[in-house]
């Protein structure tokens, strides 16, 4: 069956006898047919990743859930808003023995 998708760019890379042993065991291990294939996959998520994000995967991580936070917290001022309730009836009591071990004022 022809290939839709022909290749026909090389990229060379040295790698040290150790480093190959390893990249055949990722092979194994993902389910690559080749080191090729492993290596194209692996470019084209740092390439997807950088593109969409322009950050580190720990930062767009951390982001994400700071966006969520803010989300949430949006949304439960307007339930407690709907209900009739303040963000201090909400809160929950404070453990002050708690508290003094953390270092937190009371």
């Amino acid at each position: 069956m022809p290939r839709l998708n022909r290749r026909s760019k090389v990229v060379s890379i040295r790698l040290s006898g150790k480093e190959y042993d390893e990249l055949l065991n990722l092979c194994i291990a993902k389910g690559a047919d080749s080191i090729s294939e492993l290596a194209r996959r692996a470019m084209k998520m740092m390439v997807c990743h950088e593109s969409t994000n322009n950050g580190t995967p720990i930062e767009s991580r951390v982001n994400e859930i700071h966006t969520r936070v803010t989300v949430m917290d949006r949304e439960i001022a307007r339930l407690s808003n709907m209900l009739g309730v303040s963000r201090l009836e909400m809160e929950p009591p404070r453990d002050e023995a708690a508290m003094r071990a953390i270092g937190d004022p009371i």
